[in-house]
């Protein structure tokens, strides 16, 4: 670290945290992705597609996801909710509630194309993480024009700067905010075309990597 002539740094947090620990000012590059071309992303009017995207594991909460679709039964002709990620032992009692919920699917461990897919088809990535970084889920998410719900993570509080999502530290006020997403259909059209033009400003690979190139 000490010989580096140039230190890379995905947010504020890590710029700072450089700084603090070895007196070195980072240069911020966004994490990237792919653009897609906005016109090949369709969305379903009559149902709200809702997804969570983790390995099931203990810092991850996966139960929450779960909490979150019991809650919502009065909705479930109006709603879809799928849960992908590698499992772990000691979930089996949580995939038995899984299957108890007609409209909350559990597919398993998903090839990226597959992730990919899933989230042109959905409208709201939820994240219940512990704790988390700055997800690459999140930013591959806003390409695909889905907003984020968000239990704990606002990397660089994008989420309520923006206007990309929402940070709703309890189940229920993720509950209250699906609800008024199903009522509200052009508030929800709305955010995911802001999440979209975002995504392409700030972590299009068009737009981040000549910062990259410069430093070589």
């Amino acid at each position: 670290m000490k010989k580096a002539t140039s230190v890379i740094t995905q947010n504020k947090y890590q710029q700072q945290q450089l700084l603090d620990r070895f007196k070195k000012c980072g240069i911020r590059v966004n994490q990237m992705t792919e653009s897609i071309d906005a016109t090949h992303i369709v969305k379903d009017d009559d149902v709200l597609t809702i997804v969570w995207i983790a390995n099931l594991k203990v810092i991850k909460q996966p139960e929450l996801f779960v909490e979150l679709a019991q809650k919502l039964e009065s909705y479930s002709d109006k709603i879809r909710m799928i849960m992908c990620g590698r499992f772990a032992s000691g979930y089996e009692s949580l995939l038995s509630k899984i299957e108890d919920i007609e409209y909350l699917e559990y597919r398993g461990e998903l090839k990226q194309e597959e992730v990919f897919a899933l989230l042109e088809e959905s409208d709201i990535l939820v994240n219940t993480s512990v704790v988390e970084g700055f997800s690459n889920t999140f930013v591959q998410a806003w390409m695909r024009k889905n907003i984020v719900f968000s239990l704990n993570s606002n990397p660089d509080d994008i989420l309520t700067s923006y206007n990309v999502g929402y940070l709703l530290p309890s189940v229920d006020l993720m509950q209250d905010k699906i609800v008024e997403m199903i009522e509200n259909r052009e508030k929800l059209h709305s955010m995911q075309k802001v999440a979209y033009n975002y995504v392409i400003q700030n972590h299009s690979i068009e737009k981040c990597m000549p910062k990259v190139l410069d430093l070589l």
